[in-house]
């Protein structure tokens, strides 16, 4: 998977969560994959439903979290199954795509402004 870098330094990408688009910046910075409660009620999940016992550091200070699983994540033809994501409750602009993931893949590298993964 090759994906440029945007404008602002970043890369990202749309990835199929339980078959719904969703964007995401991928953030090596993240040991997890974060997303946005506005994503999360995107893609079905139920925040009524979430309990909300972990917590992370943002760059916005400390924000509480809720575990649950997705059902697929698609990426570029991808597909995993059973994917365990967190949940903010505090806002987000964007969904992370952090290590957790990151780490499936059998290499990733940035050359130039081009993020290479492989599977």
């Amino acid at each position: 998977i090759s994906i440029s870098r945007a404008r602002d330094g970043h890369f990202y990408a749309d990835l199929l969560v339980n078959n719904v688009r969703t964007e995401f910046v991928i953030d090596t910075g993240a040991s997890e994959i974060f997303l946005s409660s506005q994503d999360a009620q995107k893609v079905g999940i139920s925040l009524e439903k979430l309990i909300y016992r972990g917590t992370a550091e943002t760059a916005n200070g400390e924000v509480r979290t809720a575990r649950t699983t997705l059902q697929t994540l698609e990426f570029s033809g991808v597909v995993d199954k059973n994917v365990r994501v967190l949940v903010s409750e505090g806002q987000m602009n964007i969904s992370l795509l952090g290590m957790s993931y990151l780490r499936l893949f059998a290499r990733f590298e940035i050359i130039d402004d081009t993020l290479l993964l492989q599977r």
